[in-house]
């Protein structure tokens, strides 16, 4: 294993490669400093890697070699999307989403939606409803041979609606698939029995899914959202 990342004083134009063994090879492409390109493809030996993936994000700072599959989720994101399953009523969602890393080999996750304003008063201030909350953590699975794509993802999350989940997956290049292989809820939360959530970086965006199943209903669409990426900090100082 080749370590990945820019080392101080790595000139811009050149490339960082990480090798996963004869068949694979992941090129991160330096380009302005900060932003790079992550390709995968097939082929024996970087030399002849051809470029089938291209994927531009800005690598994080003290990211843990462990979590390297999932670089490009880490950071702030926001946007809109819809929601809406079974006895929940369609509607209009905002959502952020947050991925840190602390140099653990793992991803702290949290993530927060609110209902669009439907029908207000005259006069009255349309403020969001926050739905909903959760916070957990992603890491790829450990204890085994990781030299091969696609990667072995274990999430857990916890949300105040009395639901404690574990999902289990894979990161396949810029593409998440998670189902649950654990639902813990307490006597009064919702009656939710299964879950899958799909997450894929499109045109520097990333796009989200999360299919449920509960309330006497076959497994399906729960919510969706697109998010782009999104500084916190730089939308304080604009308010």
């Amino acid at each position: 294993l080749v370590a990945l990342g820019r080392p101080a004083g790595h000139p811009p134009s050149q490339e960082t490669r990480l090798g996963f063994g004869c068949g694979v090879g992941w090129i991160f492409r330096h380009a302005g400093g900060d932003c790079g390109a992550w390709r995968v493809g097939g082929g024996c030996g970087l030399a002849r890697v051809p470029a089938v993936v291209q994927v531009s994000f800005e690598w994080p700072d003290g990211l843990a070699p462990e979590v390297y599959p999932l670089a490009w989720l880490v950071g702030a994101w926001r946007g809109e999307g819809t929601i809406g399953y079974g006895p929940i009523e369609d509607g209009r969602i905002t959502q952020e989403l947050s991925f840190s890393a602390d140099g653990g080999p793992y991803l702290t996750y949290h993530a927060r939606t609110w209902l669009a304003p439907v029908d207000a008063a005259p006069g009255v201030a349309e403020v969001p409803q926050l739905w909903h909350q959760e916070s957990g953590f992603w890491r790829v699975a450990p204890g085994r041979d990781r030299l091969d794509p696609p990667f072995e993802v274990e999430v857990g999350i916890v949300d105040p609606a009395g639901f404690l989940s574990l999902y289990v997956g894979e990161v396949n290049g810029p593409r998440v698939d998670l189902g649950t292989d654990a639902l813990v809820r307490t006597a009064s939360a919702a009656p939710v029995t299964a879950a899958t959530r799909m997450y894929g970086l499109v045109e520097g965006d990333l796009l989200w899914a999360w299919d449920i199943a509960g309330f006497g209903q076959p497994l399906g669409s729960y919510l969706a959202a697109r998010l782009h990426r999104h500084d916190p900090s730089a939308a304080a100082r604009e308010a």
